[in-house]
């Protein structure tokens, strides 16, 4: 099959119409307990250039972190979870979730009862309970979600 890069990275589309084989490729991985390695897929997708089927592979994980995410946003949202942007001072939850984490975009650390700490009208680190001045910085682009 002639597949050709459109030589954007975040335009997951372009690969869409591998999804759905690379989705239960990945699954029979995870059940098997393997690690699903871009190279694991490679020969699976029927593309004749290999360069180019190792991007569609690396675009297919990217676009499956990306489902992921967008997934657990959703379902946050159901639950009552609002998302936190800016603030001022110090303000107190009963739940914090943080949507990506240094692990993946789409990771998740909980907080219960704990607080987020604003500077400059915008988060700066999440306070855990029972720590009054150590906490965790939070990276601009980390999505929190609070209730």
């Amino acid at each position: 099959m002639k597949w050709v890069f459109n030589k954007d990275y975040k335009d997951y589309e372009q690969v869409e119409c591998f999804y759905s084989l690379f989705d239960k490729l990945h699954s029979d991985m995870e059940k098997k307990g393997t690690f699903p390695y871009n190279s694991l897929f490679e020969g699976k997708f029927d593309i004749d250039d290999k360069a180019e089927e190792k991007t569609a592979i690396y675009m297919l994980q990217q676009s499956k972190t990306e489902k992921t995410r967008l997934s657990k946003i959703e379902e946050l949202q159901k639950e009552g979870f609002q998302a936190i942007e800016k603030g001022e001072g110090i303000k107190k939850f009963k739940k914090i979730v943080q949507v990506g984490t240094d692990y993946s975009r789409a990771t998740i650390k909980e907080f219960e009862d704990s607080r987020i700490v604003f500077k400059d009208g915008y988060i700066y680190g999440i306070l855990p309970k029972g720590h009054s001045s150590r906490g965790y910085h939070i990276w601009p682009d980390r999505l929190r979600f609070a209730k």
